[in-house]
């Protein structure tokens, strides 16, 4: 359950997103945003407090709250909030978009780390293991929840194959997002065989993984993309 605090975080968080509070401006001092939300100061201080770990503001000596440019500053934990404003104003295609593409760039990364790294035969069969649960839940017909889940479950096989903690903690947070989105789960599940008959695809290259045939698997990956982003723009 969210406490006052958080709520004021959120409230002055989705300020700076939607720009109502500008970088480099300065906040309203502790006592008029204390009055503004009906709370003490102490609780703003609390939501200031989150904001600032968050890199949304910033404290200056004796001036109070700074407002920071969260696209300078920001981390992955803003996407989630940046969606919702691409939502509020019509530009939720263009940002899926590039979702799609930072996911597809990570994707290489991860192909071209197990090109030069040896798949155990421990770590292929978890990796099959993994495509078969997918594909009970694409020939099932699941919600597209489900299919998230399962899908991810592959991916982070993957990942570990790879030995990369870095891969990981880059991807999995976008992962996480399309898994929360609902439209994009809808657009990117709408036919999930597809999506099976690409992990089966794949299985072949992991048993001899060649680099030189990595951007092939990625321009069929970008060309699913488009289909996804396709059917989401008639899904919004």
């Amino acid at each position: 359950m969210s406490t006052a605090a958080d709520m004021c975080c959120q409230t002055i968080r989705g300020h700076i997103l939607e720009g109502i509070y500008q970088p480099g401006e300065r906040l309203p001092a502790e006592r008029k945003l204390a009055e503004a939300m009906g709370v003490n100061r102490v609780t703003i201080r609390s939501a200031l407090s989150q904001l600032a770990a968050a890199k949304l503001v910033r404290v200056r000596q004796g001036s109070g709250y700074e407002v920071q440019d969260y696209r300078r500053v920001g981390g992955l934990d803003l996407i989630e909030d940046v969606i919702k404003k691409a939502q509020r104003v019509g530009r939720f295609t263009e940002i899926a978009r590039d979702l799609l593409l930072v996911r597809r760039n990570l994707a290489r990364a991860v192909l071209e780390r197990l090109a030069q790294t040896p798949i155990s035969a421990d770590t292929l069969s978890q990796i099959s293991t993994a495509i078969d649960a997918f594909g009970q839940v694409a020939l099932a017909k699941a919600d597209t929840q489900t299919l998230a889940d399962r899908d991810i479950d592959v991916v982070a096989c993957l990942l570990h194959a790879t030995g990369s903690s870095v891969l990981g903690l880059c991807l999995n947070p976008i992962s996480e997002t399309l898994r929360h989105s609902a439209p994009l789960r809808e657009a990117i599940y709408s036919q999930p065989e597809a999506n099976l008959v690409g992990w089966r695809t794949l299985l072949p290259w992991l048993i001899n993984p060649a680099l030189a045939t990595v951007s092939d698997i990625i321009d069929a990956f970008a060309a699913r993309d488009e289909q996804s982003l396709e059917r989401l723009e008639s899904l919004t």
